[in-house]
């Protein structure tokens, strides 16, 4: 071999490795792996709802249904997504870990929970059968591959977290109705959506002093939802308009859904309307704190507000005034608290060391 070749052969060496090194330093996620990373989450989400719908409208004497069908393929291609993905881009099997775009991290560990839930599920469901109505969220399975599905989706939005653009992207936005969908979904037993403790044709399975305590609980629990997740979103990006009515009135159908239709799916493409037009009316940012503090009181008790209303002409309300008007009322307070936690009112310093 003569000079020539060895310098040829030498060059093209230095050049893989170049190669190499710049796919495995690689900070932003190719288009086609960013749309892999929300499309398959939005599969296997879609399987889960699917999956709890089944197990309200019957009842289930084994594993092998449709609905885990659609959950088991999906991650069986987000994990072929993931393997292929993260080896083309480090340009071989060493590196891979490396070679995870900024932001994927947690999305790529929350596959690795998912697929454990999942087999788990399959044993868990040998050993003591298949669960039903409301066992069928609180699984311990069920909860561990609920938690890595939901941090599987977060890929997109923690991307553009991390980055400098203040304007959010539409698969960042996409990611967040996921995430929020997710949590929705292990809020069933306290989602006023689905326990409409306050409707008249609600089945009185409880009495009344109950199912007041537990309705206004749930009202709270759900502006603490609805806020925590939202405020972080308005404060750190620029949402255009329509986005929160997305996000909200996404998550309020598919939720809804998981019973049967119903008219309160539109309380939160209204909660989402609200919002979106008071982010134009007040700019809230870190720098106008109060009206930061009156966008998160009036989102959640606009949207209380909606659902008291739809669920009396959906039927009836039987709570007195005090009862349904005191829980748009602390709506709007927790949202308040939930904003003090989020943006605290005092700056604080940290001492010198």
């Amino acid at each position: 071999m003569g000079i020539a070749e060895h310098a040829s052969l030498s060059l093209r060496a230095v050049a893989g490795l170049r190669q190499r090194s710049v796919a495995t330093t690689r900070e932003d996620a190719p288009p086609w792996f960013r749309a892999g990373m929300l499309l398959l989450p939005l599969w296997i989400v879609c399987g889960a709802y699917f999956d709890t719908w089944a197990h309200h409208h019957s009842t289930l004497t084994t594993i092998w249904t449709v609905p885990h069908g659609v959950v088991f393929t999906g991650l069986g291609a987000a994990g072929a997504f993931m393997a292929v993905s993260l080896y083309r881009i480090a340009g071989g099997i060493g590196g891979m870990l490396k070679a995870i775009p900024r932001g994927y991290g947690l999305a790529v560990a929350g596959f690795v929970i998912t697929l454990t839930g999942g087999v788990g599920d399959l044993i868990w469901h040998a050993i003591f059968g298949v669960d039903q109505g409301f066992g069928s969220v609180t699984s311990p399975t069920h909860i561990m591959t609920g938690a890595g599905l939901c941090l599987m989706a977060t890929g997109p939005l923690r991307e553009a977290w991390s980055g400098t653009a203040r304007r959010i992207t539409w698969s960042a936005l996409a990611s967040g109705t996921l995430v929020l969908a997710m949590i929705f979904f292990f809020d069933e037993a306290t989602h006023p959506f689905l326990a409409q403790w306050a409707s008249r044709v609600y089945p009185g399975a409880m009495l009344p002093e109950q199912a007041e305590q537990l309705g206004t609980v749930e009202v709270a629990i759900w502006a603490a939802i609805i806020v925590g997740f939202i405020l972080p979103l308005v404060l750190r990006f620029e949402l255009p308009f329509g986005a929160l009515t997305v996000v909200l009135g996404v998550t309020g159908i598919m939720t809804t859904l998981i019973v049967a239709p119903h008219p309160v799916l539109a309380v939160g493409v209204v909660g989402g309307l609200v919002a979106d037009e008071l982010i134009r009316a007040l700019r809230p940012s870190r720098a106008r704190r109060l009206q930061v503090r009156g966008f998160a009181a009036a989102v959640p008790s606009a949207m209380a507000l909606t659902y008291f209303f739809v669920l009396s002409q959906a039927g009836g309300v039987w709570w007195p005034a005090n009862i349904w008007a005191g829980s748009v009322v602390a709506a709007g307070i927790v949202g308040v608290l939930v904003s003090l936690l989020i943006l605290p009112a005092l700056k604080i310093e940290r001492p010198a060391a």
